[in-house]
Order: structure tokens, then C-alpha cells, then sequence
């Protein structure tokens, strides 16, 4: 696809969220890789691999430090699919964040743990990061080195992710770094607010018109030109399951 002009950068991104809302709406909620199960099978068979990994996705700090202090297993092990204590922390945290997560990711950070890690899917403790609106959090995460624009097989960076989102805390963490300021900031809010706009309209649409009526008014408010608007609006559908709906299971049939 092409879309040219001045906004183009910003529109792939939003658009790219636009897809994921249509075809697999409820991957988008899940967001990088899905929250550590408790079960323990679906981690490791290695018992004492499995206390850390509970340790660290239920944000037991306290155990999490005794575990690793015990010396049976690094840091930066890896789990299910390749996912890192850190990475399990903070994914976890996104469907219920504890009070402790924050000492949590300290003390991983204190031992060692490498924030800029991908798992199997491509995605970072700094991605999972980005999904959460907790500035100190994300501070942390910098200042022990974690790189708010890395991309791991052309995935969105973690500030991307963080803007299109619009959690505010994870951007001022990774802003008060100017280092790492985004060349195209402006562009990027841009695709967050009609990103969050379509997502508005599709959570409260229940029939397939409402759900075209809602991608519709995402595209007026973002692009200027009416051409322009019809031109994306077709393609989108195009593009996407044949009847519109998704994985949206709370739609009404037509």
C-alpha cells in the first residue's frame, strides 16, 4: 500500500493497528505474547525454573530474590517461548499489575537482566514495558540500558508502542531521555489518537455497519482529504475478513 503525503510514516503505524483491529481484534488486546500461565507445565518441567518464573509473574519479590540468590539458574533464563523473568513480570503485570512490580523489575535489574532481550514472538521486556502507564517502571528499565527504539523484526519500537497507546507515563520515562526522542513525535501522537479512536468504535459497535461507521470516522479525523478517506476505507475492507467482524464475539449478527 501506499499512502503518500506528509503523514505517511504515522499512517503505516496506524494503519497497521487499523488490521489488527479488523482482522484479529482480539490479538490486539492481547498485545505481545499472551500473560504467563500459572500453570507451571506451560513454563518448564525444571521445578526450580518454575518457582522463578511464578515468582516473577506474580510479583513476589521477596521469593523471586531467595530463588536467584540460591544460584540454581541465571537471570536471564529463559521460559516458554523463550520469554525472560523480566519479559514474564512485566507481561503478567498488563492483565494485573501488583504494587510490587516495580521492586520486582529492580531487583532483575539489580542481578543482571537484560531488558533489550526478545523472546520467541520478537517482543522485549521493553515492549511489554511500553504497554504499561507506569513511568518509573519504564525509567528503570533505561536507565539500566534498555533501548526505548529497538526493533526486533520490524516490529514497532517500545516508543512507538507507548504513544500509539497513549500512556503517558512510559512516553515521559522514555522523552526525559532526548536521546531518544522520535524525530516524527508529532506524527506519532497522531496515529495514537486515530488508533484509540478506532478502538473506541469498534468496543462499543455491535453490528457490522457500526464497526465500518466506526473505521470511517477514525480515517475522517486522521486524513484531510474525502478521496483519500474512501480510498482507505476500501482498501481496509479489502483487506479484511469477509464480513467485517473479526474475532468480536460481543457483535450482533445482520
Amino acid at each position: 500500500m501506499n499512502f503518500g503525503g506528509s503523514k505517511n510514516n504515522g499512517f503505516w503505524l496506524a494503519l497497521s493497528v487499523a488490521a489488527c483491529l479488523v482482522i484479529l481484534w482480539a490479538a490486539f488486546f492481547s498485545g505481545p505474547g499472551k500473560v504467563l500461565s500459572q500453570n507451571p507445565s506451560n513454563t518448564t518441567t525444571d521445578p526450580n525454573l518454575r518457582r522463578l518464573f511464578i515468582a516473577a509473574s506474580l510479583g513476589k519479590t521477596e521469593a523471586l530474590g531467595d530463588l536467584l540468590t540460591a544460584g540454581s539458574h541465571d537471570v536471564d533464563v529463559r521460559g516458554h517461548r523463550g520469554k525472560t523473568l523480566l519479559g514474564a513480570a512485566l507481561n503478567a503485570a498488563r492483565a494485573k499489575e501488583p504494587p510490587t512490580l516495580y521492586g520486582t523489575v529492580v531487583l532483575l535489574l539489580s542481578r543482571g537482566a537484560n531488558p533489550n532481550l526478545a523472546d520467541n514472538d520478537g517482543w522485549t521486556a521493553m515492549h511489554k514495558a511500553a504497554f504499561l502507564d507506569n513511568e518509573a517502571v519504564m525509567a528503570a528499565l533505561i536507565q539500566a540500558g534498555g533501548d526505548p527504539l529497538i526493533n526486533v523484526n520490524e516490529k514497532s519500537t517500545p516508543y512507538e508502542i507507548a504513544l500509539l497507546h497513549g500512556n503517558s507515563g512510559a512516553v515521559g520515562a522514555i522523552e526525559g531521555t532526548t536521546t531518544y526522542r522520535h524525530p516524527e513525535v508529532e506524527e506519532l501522537k497522531e496515529a495514537g489518537t486515530f488508533a484509540r479512536n478506532l478502538r473506541a468504535g469498534f468496543s462499543s459497535a455491535r453490528t457490522v455497519e457500526e464497526r465500518k461507521a466506526a473505521l470511517r470516522a477514525a480515517l475522517t479525523s486522521y486524513l484531510e482529504d474525502e478521496g483519500e478517506v474512501e480510498r482507505v476505507y476500501q482498501e481496509v475492507l479489502g483487506r479484511s475478513t469477509s464480513d467485517f467482524l473479526g474475532d468480536c464475539d460481543s457483535c450482533e449478527g445482520e
